[in-house]
């Protein structure tokens, strides 16, 4: 029943983290490049990872870890600064987007897989480069 609870937390998508209410940056996606998955460890059991049940939590979270498929979306905002946020978001070069994340995460510049989201937004100010 414990694994089972821990298989069901891990597989939880960061698209709509709710935890992600800070707006950090809004701008026009620039440029996109798709990363491939990766596949995390087999889940197999290690000697010193705390008995069976302890062996098979272990090898159920890290084998959770490997690495889907996402994008990495370059968002270039109106001062022409560059944010770098990996998302499994499917959005298109030139779409007006902001970046959300927590609070504390809200001044950085790039977030990995699951730090931030990004939502559509209504209104973008294009770049000088963008503008002509």
């Amino acid at each position: 029943m414990m694994s089972l609870a821990l298989a069901a937390c891990a597989t939880l998508g960061p698209a709509d983290n709710p935890s992600h209410v800070a707006l950090a940056a809004t701008g026009v996606i620039a440029d996109q490049y798709q990363v491939g998955g990766k596949e995390g460890s087999p889940g197999a059991y290690r000697p010193g990872m705390g008995g069976a049940t302890g062996g098979l939590a272990a090898g159920l979270i890290m084998a959770a870890r490997g690495t889907p498929e996402h994008t990495i979306y370059k968002v270039v905002v109106s001062d022409g600064s560059e944010r770098v946020v990996r998302s499994k978001a499917s959005l298109e070069i030139g779409t007006c987007v902001s970046v959300y994340t927590l609070p504390a995460q809200s001044a950085d510049r790039i977030w990995e897989l699951g730090e931030a989201s990004l939502r559509k937004a209504d209104t973008c100010k294009p770049t000088a480069a963008q503008a002509g």
